[in-house]
């Protein structure tokens, strides 16, 4: 722990102030503001040819709105918006691919496929996996409303490390892309969760064939990494992005064809966006210890982490935009901002230079130094409490 941190006995405003100026100074490394480039044996940056992406997992109209507004994501040719969502059961909901499309040509639906709802889907043979394939287009393409994609909505944990499961995965994949029903195929977007994201844990001999298919079926993929304000405070900038592009940058070293295409220009880091009164597996941040504008900057934190590397200059993720606890109008009012006020000339594009980019990232670093220091300072004042309370009852025992 950086000495500056301590602080004996420390007063608020004292160990705020030294606790922002450590925590600012972590956020100031040159490496979070001067994009990097890749190892020289991997891709160069995106080309220009790769439309920007932005995906978002549950959602709400309000979300739409905001996001879709006169302040919003643009429209247009290089733009794609994929907004997924799960549903809690297996009706078809046309109604909710109708108001994702009335957003604009750039705005698309994308049905989850919740795999946990298939009862061993870990031993169903092909035959099984095809009907539920084709039960699921049913669900997701009615002829009203039909949805743009499928989310394969996920991979599970420890999945990368068992060969049986990645080849299931695999023919699943295609079953839902294409039953060879009489249909259209039906593209994809596929998450992985964190413990997907760990390049060393990938084991077997059906790896290939996994991301065969998923470069086949899918437009994106998308490595889910849900932090909180202490993970970045936790890591310098650099093993920031290096944590958060793991993945990608050892598909893109493969030098195998599926593996770099999905690296080079389907992989999005998803990040999280809950802002709300609990303690979740969502993470993100409670609104107990920070503000609005604190949670702004905790975003504009990993938007720049992201984008600094050149495999998420053109494509991020967010999720999730909606639960039932969350603040959605705060929610709302930072990433609209931080994703609209520049595009298509900085985020939208991926084409800021370091000196368009510094002023960006600087005008947040105190208000994230700050945040993390409340943090801090809550967790020690809750330490001191228990020890006083401790204390009075050693003394009254």
């Amino acid at each position: 722990m950086p000495k500056a941190f301590l602080v004996p006995n420390p007063t608020r405003r004292s160990f705020l102030t030294t606790t922002a100026a450590a925590a600012g100074a972590l956020l100031l490394d040159p490496h979070f503001i001067a994009p990097i480039a890749l190892a020289e044996s991997t891709s160069s940056t995106q080309p220009a040819a790769d439309p920007y992406i932005s995906c978002f997992y549950q959602f709400s109209r309000d979300s739409l709105a905001s996001l879709s507004g006169a302040d919003g994501l643009p429209n247009g040719a290089q733009y794609l918006h994929i907004f997924s969502a799960s549903h809690a059961s297996h009706a078809p909901h046309p109604e909710v691919a109708r108001n994702v499309h009335a957003c604009g040509q750039s705005f698309k639906y994308a049905r989850a496929i919740d795999i946990w709802k298939y009862q061993n889907w870990e031993t169903a043979n092909d035959d099984q996996l095809r009907q539920w394939a084709i039960e699921f287009r049913d669900e997701a393409l009615p002829a009203d409303g039909p949805a743009d994609y499928f989310a394969f909505n996920e991979m599970p944990a420890g999945a990368e490390s068992k060969p049986d499961l990645q080849a299931r995965i695999a023919r699943w994949m295609r079953f839902l892309h294409d039953p060879k029903d009489g249909r259209p195929a039906f593209r994809a977007v596929f998450y992985l969760v964190e413990e997907n994201l760990n390049p060393a844990t990938w084991k077997g001999n059906a790896t290939d064939e996994l991301w065969s298919a998923i470069d086949d079926t899918s437009d994106l993929v998308v490595g889910e990494h849900y932090h909180d304000q202490k993970f970045l405070a936790d890591h310098t900038a650099q093993q920031l992005t290096d944590h958060l592009f793991a993945l990608p940058q050892w598909l893109d070293a493969s030098g195998k064809p599926a593996q770099q295409n999905i690296a080079r220009h389907k992989y999005a880091v998803l990040h999280s966006t809950y802002y709300g009164p609990a303690v979740t597996n969502w993470q993100g941040m409670q609104q107990s210890t920070s503000t609005p504008a604190q949670f702004k900057g905790y975003l504009q934190a990993l938007i720049a982490a992201t984008r600094r590397n050149p495999l998420g200059q053109s494509r991020i993720a967010f999720g999730p935009l909606y639960t039932s606890e969350i603040d959605e109008a705060d929610l709302l009012a930072a990433l609209t901002g931080l994703l609209a006020a520049n595009a298509p000339q900085l985020l939208a594009l991926g084409q800021a230079t370091p000196e368009e980019e510094a002023p960006l990232i600087n005008a947040t670093i105190a208000e994230i130094a700050f945040n993390i220091a409340e943090a801090m300072l809550f967790e020690r004042l809750k330490y001191a409490d228990q020890e006083r309370v401790d204390a009075e009852g050693r003394v009254d025992g």
